[in-house]
């Protein structure tokens, strides 16, 4: 008989039937699944030649029977849909599909194996926090700390140096609020001043924030240059005319003396602002950027990734000195080792 051609009540009777019999040979196939798992997880007996192979054998036909008893279950899951579909408020069936559909499940588990711990979203967090404390948004970096933070301690990993940048973060922000605040605010008032900018590279520079720091030094080096260009004009000595007295002679001595005076102050400025300026960029490459070192010679300085593994920026503690001596944070090496030590770990998920 077909099922069209059949009453209702016959016709759901026949799908229970027919799942009963999908849900037994299932159960058969799981026994042999079992069976065979035993044989290859089990010692070999003595004797036996090629005891690899025949582990190997048998692990093969044990993943056949789990993809077997997967495919019976599947159909039986069809049958118990097809039989709540014609009796929606039969508890019975409703209560054999939720059965089925957990044990499809736990089969396709079986077969697909052990989840994989994702870090790929974990690191980008990680490297965006660093990459937006460095251009200054300090909100943005925090919360993205915040996250990594979050996303390591969901799947019982070590937070390590995540937690070690979210502490920094928030310490630097509490401790340089009310200086930041009044820099900014002069900044505001006084845009073009050499003071005002160099403070504020300087406050930047304090709380480690490179990208920003480089910008406000780029700042008031291009205000302070102006200034140059300005006072090497006006060094240039005036032609004595025909008809200035000895006062005037003497007033335009001085005002070239100390235009000369002016100009001379503001080159040794530049001279000091550019040593500055190239700390922060040589920090910059340390700490900003992606190592270099295991890259092909061909990606290197270009950005571009050499393998699928992310690489972690260097932990914000490793800028300074007294939490690092040797330029980088002494956890951080640790850190890395203990993820990779993690079974189940996926850096590329």
């Amino acid at each position: 008989f077909f099922p069209w051609t059949m009453a209702t009540v016959q016709c759901f009777h026949h799908h229970i039937e027919t799942a009963k019999g999908h849900e037994k040979q299932a159960r058969v196939h799981e026994a042999h699944a079992c069976k065979f798992e035993g044989v290859s997880s089990s010692p070999p007996p003595p004797g036996v030649r090629d005891a690899a192979a025949v582990q190997q054998r048998a692990q093969n036909m044990a993943m056949n029977a789990r993809k077997r008893q997967l495919q019976e279950l599947k159909l039986a899951e069809i049958e118990y849909k097809n039989a709540v579909r014609l009796r929606p408020r039969d508890p019975a069936a409703r209560d054999a599909l939720r059965r089925c559909s957990q044990d499809v499940s736990s089969a396709a588990s079986a077969i697909a194996g052990p989840t994989p711990i994702p870090l790929l979203r974990v690191v980008a967090r990680y490297n965006l926090a660093l990459r937006y404390w460095d251009q200054g948004k300090e909100r943005c970096a925090i919360d993205e700390a915040r996250a990594a933070v979050r996303g390591l301690e969901e799947h019982g990993l070590p937070a390590g140096c995540a937690r070690h940048c979210l502490e920094e973060m928030l310490a630097l922000q509490a401790y340089h609020y009310h200086q930041d605040r009044e820099v900014r605010e002069r900044l505001k008032r006084h845009p073009r001043s050499v003071r005002c900018n160099y403070g504020f590279a300087l406050t930047c520079f304090d709380k480690r924030q490179l990208i920003k720091a480089e910008e406000a030094f780029v700042q008031c080096k291009a205000i302070l240059g102006s200034l140059g260009t300005l006072a090497l004009a006006r060094r240039k000595p005036a032609t004595p005319g025909r008809h200035r007295g000895v006062a005037q002679e003497a007033v335009a001595q001085l005002a070239e003396e100390a235009d000369n005076e002016k100009y001379d102050r503001i080159r040794e400025d530049l001279t000091g602002l550019g040593d500055d300026l190239q700390y922060v960029r040589e920090l910059r490459e340390l700490y900003c950027e992606e190592l270099e070192d295991n890259k092909a010679d061909v990606l290197k300085g270009t950005g571009v990734r050499d393998g699928l593994r992310p690489d972690l920026l260097p932990c914000l503690r490793s800028r300074f000195p007294q939490h690092a001596p040797t330029g980088i944070c002494p956890y951080f090496a640790e850190w890395l080792r203990n993820l990779d030590a993690t079974p189940g770990v996926d850096w590329q998920v």
